[in-house]
């Protein structure tokens, strides 16, 4: 990756042989921190370790050595379940396979813990998804997660439906004699109009979509004008389309939610059975000292990511901003200045940044002037200035703390309109 960038940087530099700032990214490239996301992960895990509890030697274990021991850990997970009569394990092997064919609910279990893996947070990822399961009585199931999909869905075919009537009403609206003809496409259209705006009320949608009626072709040997033929196509196209509406939607919103909260609690208890598979998978893990992947990138996380007093972490963290501009002087050994020493550094000389109180979360543009505050017992020297021995390095961040991975997800700073103002003595 190193040599393709470097590659690309003098496809550039030919381009425009004059640009010193990609001359400089050659210098720089030669110290940037390039790597896949897992060699990354790997870095802060050993440089960190001792934060994670881990061992310093923990090596990546191959994908056979995982599998073995996934299926290891499985199997004794459901021998001590057995010998245990857990009740709550007893219903998911009633309710998924037989006693002592266990399989199928092995490999669910594998499967959906395997799937979690790609979330930042597994288990509260997986808690969230069986607490959507949790409804009240009465609730209209087009407001569930799983009713706006299916909405959805069936309003996609009815957009589509109702685009294709359309056309084909405004060519056949050109000859008069298809009026009759036009009148069954236009009452399709408003028939499957009222469904669409009722979507949101799957009762009101569900009987309108159970009570449809197309009215019948009309058969006119006299209308020799294709587009007749053509609607007709068109319009029993529309009506296979619609047939995936009604399988879509053909249960009342009371029968719907029924059958989520008839399936919350078994769903309740197999959530828990993948949290304790889990729970027992990743501690044979460190008994052998071996980490996965997965692992990799959620140990990195656990470092990385900010969390409160009590260990916990913190979804929703606010997140500061962060401009500043500094000017310094150049010379053989420094060429540029960096995140280690942008404030500090000997070669400093002026500083203009956005105070604290300044830096206010809102939504609307902010005018702001940041005068350059020159350090104690600094000074510009006009030769060098001339010479062009002096830069100025503008940053704005939108996290404070990015550099350091303290950032909130999400963060953002929109700049407009940026003046540098200098005057010569």
């Amino acid at each position: 990756m190193r040599e393709k960038i470097l590659e690309a940087i003098y496809k550039k530099i030919e381009e425009n042989t004059e640009d010193e700032n990609l001359q400089k990214q050659i210098i720089l490239l030669n110290k940037a921190s390039i790597s896949t996301i897992h060699s990354f992960c790997l870095d802060v895990i050993k440089n960190n370790f001792y934060e994670i509890d881990v061992s310093a030697n923990t090596r990546i274990a191959d994908d056979s050595e995982i599998l073995l021991l996934q299926q290891e850990v499985i199997d004794d997970l459901f021998e001590e379940k057995y010998e245990e009569e857990d009740s709550n394990f007893i219903k998911l092997i009633k309710t998924y396979t037989k006693y002592n064919q266990d399989e199928v609910l092995k490999d669910l279990i594998l499967r959906v813990y395997s799937y979690i893996q790609a979330s930042p947070f597994p288990e509260e990822w997986l808690e969230e998804q069986i607490e959507k399961l949790n409804i009240e009585d009465g609730t209209n199931f087009s407001d569930t997660v799983w009713g706006k999909i299916i909405t959805e869905n069936a309003n996609q075919i009815l957009e589509d439906s109702i685009l294709k009537l359309q056309n084909i009403r405004t060519k056949m609206t050109r000859f008069p004699e298809l009026d009759k003809f036009t009148a069954k496409i236009e009452d399709d259209i408003d028939k499957y109009t009222y469904i669409q705006n009722n979507l949101s009320d799957w009762d009101t949608a569900v009987e309108a979509i159970n009570t449809l009626k197309n009215a019948t072709w009309i058969k006119d040997q006299k209308i020799t004008n294709d587009l007749k033929d053509e609607a007709k196509d068109v319009r029993e196209s529309t009506k296979d389309e619609f047939k995936k509406v009604k399988k879509l939607m053909n249960c009342s919103s009371e029968e719907a939610v029924q059958d989520i909260k008839y399936m919350y609690p078994i769903l309740k208890m197999l959530k828990d059975l993948i949290l304790e598979f889990s729970q027992k998978f990743y501690q044979r893990k460190r008994e052998k000292n071996i980490m996965d992947f997965s692992d990799m990138e959620h140990l990195a996380l656990k470092i990385l990511v900010k969390k409160d007093e009590n260990g916990n972490i913190v979804k929703d963290k606010k997140d500061t901003w962060d401009i500043y501009a500094i000017f310094y002087e150049t010379d053989e050994k420094t060429k540029t200045l960096d995140a280690t020493n942008r404030f500090d550094h000997p070669n400093l000389i002026s500083i203009a940044r956005i105070d604290e109180k300044d830096r206010k979360e809102t939504d609307e543009w902010t005018e702001f002037y940041l005068p350059f505050v020159t350090k104690t017992g600094k000074t510009v020297d006009k030769d060098k200035l001339k010479a062009g021995k002096y830069n100025v390095a503008i940053v704005f961040s939108s996290s404070i703390e990015g550099d350091y991975f303290r950032g909130a997800v999400g963060s953002t700073l929109h700049i407009d309109e940026v003046e540098l103002i200098h005057a010569a003595d």
